[in-house]
């Protein structure tokens, strides 16, 4: 009988509806202005209602919260994006590690197999990081971004997540891109009004107590063994998966370090939560310096130097494609070189007999850009160019604008029948490729990751004084490689800031639409949505509008 009680009693509790908070009629959202109208505040409400109709379900989305959002904050502060997009987690997965959707998106920001590899996922028999907290934070911080590019408006990068970078189009304003004001209605599209009422649902329920338990993320080192990973933590493989999801078998891929969470109790430690940057763990507490406790120079942790980094083996699928070292390609040395560390611009363009304001201009550099180790440089202008390599973060839609193209065409050119694309992947930009013949990848261990995680130390220890003017010394643990936490070089990971302003240029004679987009900076779809055009057509002396995007130095 006890039993049927308490059940009715929670039926009837999950039912309660909790104090829902007023749509207001102006709000921020993504540092953006937002008025909403009287029919979008009606939607909105309507959504609230739902979204709050369970206070069991509500709260069960906080505490998860509680315990992913620190790991979600850190990617985003990373990437350099608004930390408001963090809810849309909650409307994709309710922050479950191995959500599936109807359409096969996966994890915890629903990502597709095609667009979480392109977006720098790793997916696999062994490894999906679609279900891996931090490392799909990242992948959607940087999707997020790159849609906002096309419009300056981290709103319509919302309903670009949901439609598609070019779907969004259609549901978007000119008078918006760029602009820090928006007029919200009826009419706009209802994943970007679902956006805002669960920030309005969850930005004051979330972070305001302990959550149950907490992760900390910790470094395999080279471990591949999953059972053997568990047994150190005193976990059954079960239990150590149901906070790794991400992990799909027994064993991981040789050769490569991967984050991984355990689960604590107690107050979490902010220190232990951080993957990446400056974060310092507390070895002991605040000692008075001058008492009997105070921290001895023998009992403080010396700092080790960093290791070079490791280069890794690579995992190569000869049934899939053929892999060649550049200097083995044709086209290495006429069409295009690889960067290397330490070399200067005009180092490389001496050598390769190109001068070098032609060099920048082959590659849109500026005169303060300088490669990374391992970039691709082009010698030839992309009207003179045979093939393309496919570079980070670059998608058959962008590689298509670059050369003036349509991605069908790329696809026809390259037998290909999908759009996914890979790092390294030498594209056919004049000729059809040879039938039968495998897509050519350059070697990875060739062509430097930008992702890539290392280990990370940080300073032994702070002197500072107490609210009673003592001076104390905190001891900080400095982490030597492969004890356990892993980090990366937050540069790596950061995406450029930028500004954007609408100009008007005047079209000369040859200029299409996409070399003009190209010298703002800009997307040619989006230009051609700007002046309302209808088609690529241009006439020399049309004046057009353009969202000039400029990249800060």
């Amino acid at each position: 009988m006890k039993r049927i009680w308490l059940a009715l009693l929670l039926a009837l509790f999950s039912q309660v509806a909790l104090a829902l908070p007023d749509v207001p009629e102006r709000m921020r959202f993504c540092d953006l202005d937002l008025t909403i109208d009287a029919d979008a505040r009606v939607k909105i409400q309507e959504i609230l209602t739902k979204v709050t109709k369970s206070s069991l379900h509500f709260q069960a989305l906080v505490d998860r919260a509680n315990i992913y959002f620190p790991f979600i904050q850190e990617a985003f502060d990373l990437r350099g994006v608004p930390q408001d997009l963090r809810y849309i987690v909650l409307q994709e997965s309710a922050l479950v590690a191995d959500a599936v959707s109807t359409s096969n998106a996966v994890g915890f920001w629903q990502f597709k197999a095609e667009s979480g590899r392109e977006s720098g996922l790793q997916i696999d028999a062994q490894v999906d990081e679609r279900r891996h907290i931090f490392l799909s934070s990242l992948a959607a911080a940087k999707y997020f971004y790159t849609i906002a590019r096309y419009y300056d408006n981290y709103l319509y990068a919302v309903i670009g997540y949901n439609r598609g970078p070019m779907g969004a189009m259609a549901f978007t304003e000119t008078k918006g891109y760029g602009s820090r004001h928006l007029t919200i209605t009826g009419e706009t599209h209802w994943y970007a009004l679902h956006a805002l009422a669960h920030k309005l649902a969850f930005e004051n329920a979330i972070g305001k107590a302990a959550p149950p338990l907490w992760l900390q993320p910790l470094s395999t080192g080279g471990e591949t063994q999953v059972q053997r990973i568990a047994a150190k933590h005193d976990m059954s493989v079960e239990d150590f998966k149901k906070y790794n999801a991400w992990i799909l078998g027994s064993e991981l891929p040789a050769g490569k370090e991967y984050i991984y969470y355990v689960p604590r109790t107690g107050k979490q430690e902010t220190a232990l939560l951080r993957h990446v940057g400056s974060a310092v763990a507390v070895v002991t507490e605040h000692k008075q310096i001058g008492s009997r406790d105070t921290v001895k120079p023998e009992d403080q942790l010396q700092e080790k130097p960093k290791p070079a980094e490791p280069v890794l083996p690579e995992v190569r699928d000869t049934r899939r494609f053929d892999y060649l070292e550049p200097q083995q390609d044709l086209a290495y040395g006429s069409e295009y070189v690889r960067f290397k560390a330490g070399e200067s611009l005009v180092e490389l363009a001496v050598h390769n007999r190109v001068r070098i304001k032609k060099l920048q201009e082959y590659n849109d550099f500026t005169n303060y850009h300088r490669p990374n180790g391992g970039d691709i440089v082009y010698l030839k202008a992309p009207k003179s160019r045979h093939y393309h390599i496919v570079q980070d973060g670059e998608s058959l839609g962008t590689i298509a604008e670059l050369y003036e193209t349509t991605p069908e065409k790329l696809q026809q050119k390259n037998r290909m029948k999908g759009t996914s694309i890979f790092k390294g992947q030498k594209l056919s930009l004049k000729k059809r490729v040879p039938k039968g013949q495998k897509p050519i990848l350059l070697a990875q261990a060739s062509i430097q990751e930008s992702d890539e995680i290392t280990t990370w130390q940080d300073e032994v220890s702070e002197e500072e004084a107490t609210g009673s003017g003592k001076p104390t010394k905190v001891v900080r643990r400095v982490i030597p490689p492969g004890s356990g936490v892993l980090a990366a070089d937050a540069g790596s990971y950061r995406l450029p800031a930028y500004d954007s302003k609408i100009i008007v240029h005047t079209v000369g004679s040859n200029e299409s639409l996409w070399k003009i987009a190209r010298k703002y900076g800009a997307y040619a779809e989006v230009v051609k949505k700007l002046n309302n055009l209808s088609s690529n057509e241009l006439k020399t002396g049309q004046q057009l509008k353009v969202l000039q995007i400029i990249e800060r130095q």
